[in-house]
């Protein structure tokens, strides 16, 4: 299973969550991989402090990070697309039609319930509409330490609840 992550600069959200995601993956023995790109990412930018920091103080573990931008062979290479806004997730599919099916909301994932997850992440075909369901995952870029930490929330349990449901668990 390949992971991937987008936000739009590839600094702060699809990086956390391609952390988190590895973290999960390790975590649990898992032979998946993980890569983050962004929608309008300059490539070679390192992650920013702030949201280093957030991972930090999770224990999440880190290795250097360097931003790129999406390009057709991510999109090919992945088995799952993640965003982290609709709107993202409608400029994605408008770029990268081919992505059409394995494009999801990364928030859809936060509920925790079997039924919400499975809502969440339909059975991948070419022809289904990309999901939509849950809430967006703000940009914290330029924010306060509260905004980073907010977001890094949001992002922890949405990776969570994504690892629990393509694993078929179910957690409370």
């Amino acid at each position: 299973m390949h992971l991937l992550f987008v936000c739009t600069g590839n600094t702060c959200r699809s990086p956390m969550a391609a952390f988190f995601a590895r973290a999960q993956i390790q975590e649990r023995q898992l032979p998946w991989t993980v890569e983050s790109a962004g929608l309008h990412a300059a490539g070679g930018m390192p992650m920013t402090p702030a949201a280093a920091d957030a991972l930090t103080r999770r224990r999440v573990p880190l290795a250097p990070h360097q931003s790129q931008p999406l390009t057709d062979d991510l999109v090919a290479r992945a088995d799952i697309i993640l965003v982290m806004t609709r709107g993202q997730l409608e400029d994605l599919v408008a770029r990268f039609p081919q992505a059409k099916g394995k494009v999801h909301l990364l928030g859809s994932f936060a509920g925790g319930t079997a039924k919400e997850a499975a809502e969440a992440l339909p059975d991948s075909t070419a022809d289904r509409a990309p999901s939509t369901r849950g809430c967006d995952i703000v940009d914290p870029f330029g924010g306060s330490d509260e905004h980073y930490e907010a977001c890094a929330d949001q992002i922890a349990r949405s990776v969570e609840g994504l690892v629990n449901h393509l694993l078929g668990e179910t957690r409370p």
